[in-house]
């Protein structure tokens, strides 16, 4: 791009997931290798909406023509000039920009609302953004973006019957000209409704073959449903995208047999949860879907499983009133002041540490240990004498001691986060980053995988005391089987919004 050799938007922190009312804090970093001084401003903005769009052909013959349904919802957008002019100033004077490199401070404040969580799907997506423009008269101009994550809350404990097994039973009869088999029996049994990325969906199967056909094998899946909406002159149309999020394979029988599979489990990767109540234009829904492949014929004997994707884990002990689920922001209310991390393991570099609120567990910053800079020597300035207030207590962890702020009260307790395994982290979508097609006049390639909860799986079912294992034939526990998951469930990285480009 000529004089013009690095054009990016930097975060404060590198931070790619934040909540609503944070502040988004960050630089615009330029470098030009000599003067540039054709621009007459540059102006930043940030932006949550959601957008659909597809093309549909109507008419025939030479009445044939291609149509554009788009809708656009915006949930915020801010605007700031960070030098210069702004875009409406027509006669505004142009500045300049010396060889070298320039960065400009900014700061967004995210509005304080219920937001959907980010989304990318094949006929639109949920995006949000900080997009810096050097806007050059008569020229095109030169823009850069940076996507981030919105933190959303679907707290599954008010889920109505979110931990009860939902079943289904189907019988499949299987004809072969006149004279028709004994049916196929499928009984498939699911341990809840409701689950968090981490998680696992226990699976249980009963199958009576009572026909005179093979079972070739059963195929359970998660599947991820998307609905879209758009509109053109008045007129609302509709499209679907079903997506294969992950899948178990498990052995059919033979003729006249039968097959019986207890809590078989499926491990659910990060994936946007059921929190689009206030997008007008994109839908999600999840089913687990059971399968038995019948041999010779393509009536296969299938059922569905509807499931809800939250981001708070549902427990018996943790189960609260529907009607009083919190609307809007309030839903946020529990996470205050909560950091947001990025998924790595327990014990990992990152992981939030599970001590008690309010006081760092020892060995974390901010505690120093005894002995190293910052922590007084025994019996010198600073250092109180023993039984004095501040005397740190000889007792293992849960200092400072009963009474004292920080301290986790005993017995009975309002606190919403009580009883609930540690916080998520943050992991990027199925297939990692993708490509995000730009207009013209776009600096360098954007690349992007949306963010969402995810919990460790060791640890969450470890902090609830809940067994993992698969219970075999002898009473032991035997290795899961084996899972596949697809390598993309992200958009392909091309443009199938050309429209947009007049808006973003």
């Amino acid at each position: 791009m000529g004089k013009l050799k690095v054009l990016e938007v930097l975060f404060s922190g590198n931070q790619d997931v934040y909540k609503p009312g944070d502040t988004i804090y960050g630089d615009v970093r330029i470098v030009v290798s000599e003067e540039k001084g054709d621009i007459r401003g540059i102006q930043i903005k940030c932006v949550g909406k959601s957008y659909t769009h597809w093309t549909e052909t109507e008419g025939s013959g030479d009445d044939q023509r291609t149509v554009n349904y788009t809708t656009s919802h915006k949930y915020f957008k801010q605007e700031v000039t960070l030098s210069g002019a702004g875009k409406g100033e027509k006669n505004a004077d142009r500045i300049k920009l010396p060889a070298g490199e320039h960065r400009f401070p900014f700061q967004f404040q995210i509005p304080s609302m219920s937001l959907p969580a980010p989304f990318e799907g094949q006929y639109g997506h949920v995006r949000y953004y900080v997009k810096i423009c050097i806007d050059r008269p008569w020229k095109f101009d030169h823009h850069a973006k940076r996507l981030f994550s919105i933190f959303t809350v679907k707290d599954l404990n008010y889920e109505h019957n979110v931990l009860v097994p939902p079943s289904h039973q189907i019988e499949k009869t299987v004809c072969c000209l006149c004279c028709a088999s004994g049916p196929i029996v499928v009984h498939g049994l699911l341990d809840k409704r409701g689950y968090v990325p981490g998680e696992h969906i226990f699976v249980s199967l009963d199958l009576q073959n009572n026909s005179s056909r093979t079972i070739v094998d059963i195929t359970v899946k998660l599947q991820q449903t998307a609905h879209f909406t758009a509109s053109y002159c008045g007129r609302t149309h509709h499209r679907e995208e079903t997506k294969k999020i992950t899948e178990l394979k498990l052995d059919g029988c033979e003729a006249m047999g039968s097959m019986n599979y207890d809590r078989m489990k499926m491990l659910i990767p990060p994936i946007p949860p059921c929190t689009y109540d206030n997008c007008p234009n994109i839908k999600l829904e999840y089913c687990v879907k059971i399968e038995a492949d019948i041999s010779g014929t393509p009536m296969d004997a299938t059922m569905k499983h509807p499931v809800v994707i939250g981001t708070i884990p549902a427990f018996q002990h943790t189960l609260r009133d529907p009607s009083q689920a919190p609307q809007g922001i309030a839903a946020y209310a529990p996470y205050a002041g909560q950091p947001i991390s990025v998924y790595p393991p327990a014990g990992q570099p990152g992981y939030p540490p599970t001590g008690p609120p309010g006081y760092p567990p020892t060995g974390q910053p901010a505690y120093p240990p005894a002995g190293q800079p910052g922590y007084p020597p025994a019996e010198q300035p600073g250092y109180p004498p023993a039984g004095q207030p501040g005397y740190p207590p000889a007792e293992p962890p849960g200092y400072p001691p009963a009474g004292q702020p920080a301290y986790p009260p005993a017995g009975p307790t309002t606190d919403p986060t009580a009883g609930l395994p540690p916080p998520p982290s943050y992991a990027s979508a199925v297939g990692g980053p993708q490509e995000i097609a730009g207009k013209k006049g776009a600096f360098g390639t954007v690349m992007y995988a949306p963010q969402y909860p995810y919990y460790d799986p060791d640890t969450l079912y470890a902090a609830m005391g809940i067994p993992q294992g698969v219970p075999s034939a002898d009473g032991g526990l035997q290795p899961p089987p084996t899972t596949t998951q697809p390598q993309s469930i992200q958009q392909p990285p091309y443009n199938p919004y050309p429209d947009e480009q007049k808006d973003e």
